[in-house]
């Protein structure tokens, strides 16, 4: 029986030494460790508003909603903390690699649901002949970007980033009510959707 005794003793002066081993949490809150994740957040500046998040999301808890009536179009995605599983997938399938990252945030409690979402809204492109959405306008910019000089062989790239640089003037109508594929020849030099761009690319 002495030596457990002992080794309380031992114990004891050496919390009294060095304090104790709890933390203080949540007086003082802990820093999180080296790759935690936590709070998955939204970077205005680097989002693009592309969607590969929402896709990617096995819990469905990114959503994308697409206003149409809006001038102009916006489309806005909203990640919901109280459906999250805090897996990484949304950051993983970034095609920026930091629209989107997880935190080390994880004290995120709160007594009401609305405050546990975080959005971000971009501009829409839609088609100039059926209206169809195309994309946010960043993420056509960041295409244009990353493609370089082969852009130019996309119409639609190209006058989406000259109207982005304000090159180009955008257009006083608001697109055709024209049904899908219903294009002619010189419907090719205007902002297409894919299914409008495959048609008139066959009758040139």
């Amino acid at each position: 029986m002495k030596y457990p005794k002992l080794r309380e003793i031992v114990e004891a002066v050496k919390a009294l030494v060095m304090g104790p081993c709890t933390t203080a949490f949540p007086k003082k809150p802990s820093p999180a460790p080296e790759g935690y994740r936590g709070r998955p957040t939204y970077n205005d500046d680097e989002c693009v508003g592309c969607g590969a998040c929402f896709n990617s999301c096995p819990a469905r808890a990114i959503t994308m909603e697409d206003c149409l009536e809006s001038s102009p179009p916006k489309r806005t995605l909203i990640v919901r903390y109280d459906h999250c599983i805090f897996c990484q997938t949304c950051e993983i399938n970034c095609i920026t690699d930091k629209g989107i990252v997880l935190e080390t945030e994880y004290n995120m409690v709160s007594d009401n649901r609305s405050d546990q979402q975080m959005s971000v809204e971009k501009d829409l492109v839609v088609c100039d002949v059926c209206g169809s959405v195309i994309t946010a306008r960043e993420h056509l910019s960041w295409l244009y970007n990353k493609l370089g000089p082969i852009a130019s062989a996309n119409p639609t790239l190209m006058l989406s980033s000259f109207k982005t640089l304000k090159v180009a003037e955008e257009p006083e109508n608001k697109p055709e009510q024209r049904e899908p594929g219903d294009v002619s020849r010189g419907d090719r030099m205007r902002i297409l959707c894919p299914v409008c761009r495959a048609k008139v690319s066959v009758l040139i």
